[in-house]
């Protein structure tokens, strides 16, 4: 009976030992699998961090890019603009200053071809007023044998007055030479010597 107590004893204690180590392997069993599963899900946390902050980054650093293209491109179409502007700004000086150049060229050939045709004017009237004077002085002189006096100096008249000297000259034609007339011994011995060879 003893015999039978003690095995059935030994056979309880077996089976509870062997309940025991089975609880034990499944606790341990579930301690590593928990703590599997802690590393695990801190591991795709931590992975997850390092993404999102590598997005960020990325982001950030696209965002910069972006920035610094937009600004580049700014600068170079302000740049254009500015050598644009001053391209025409040194265009249109250049223009102004070509125009300007031509009408003062214009109005040099304009002043130079109105001086010669005044001079030419002038030129012509003074050589009318000595043929006009040599055509008026030489006839009556030319009667009695004697050349007529030469032609004073005349001063170049002024184009609108010209005409004023020719018909003043034309008209009385004794009152330039009046004074040659009456002071002149040959003009008053010229017309007593008639009577005294008479």
């Amino acid at each position: 009976m003893e015999e039978e107590r003690r095995l059935r004893e030994e056979a309880v204690t077996r089976q509870e030992e062997r309940i025991a180590a089975q609880n034990k392997f499944f606790e341990e069993r579930m301690a590593a699998q928990n703590q599997l599963f802690e590393e695990r899900m801190a591991a795709q946390s931590q992975f997850f961090k390092e993404q999102r902050a590598a997005q960020r980054q990325d982001f950030e650093e696209s965002r910069a890019a972006q920035n610094q293209f937009f600004e580049e491109r700014m600068a170079a179409q302000r740049q254009d603009i500015e050598e644009s502007r001053a391209a025409q700004n040194q265009f249109f000086e250049e223009r102004m200053a070509a125009l300007s150049l031509a009408f003062k060229e214009m109005l040099a050939a304009q002043t130079q071809a109105m001086e010669e045709r005044i001079s030419q004017g002038i030129e012509e009237r003074l050589e009318a007023e000595r043929a006009l004077y040599q055509e008026q002085f030489q006839s009556p002189y030319a009667l009695h044998g004697k050349s007529p006096p030469s032609m004073p100096n005349l001063p170049p008249p002024s184009v609108p007055h010209t005409r004023m000297h020719l018909s003043a000259g034309s008209d009385d034609p004794g009152g330039g030479t009046s004074a040659h007339g009456q002071g002149s011994p040959s003009t008053h011995h010229g017309g007593g010597t008639p009577t005294s060879r008479n």
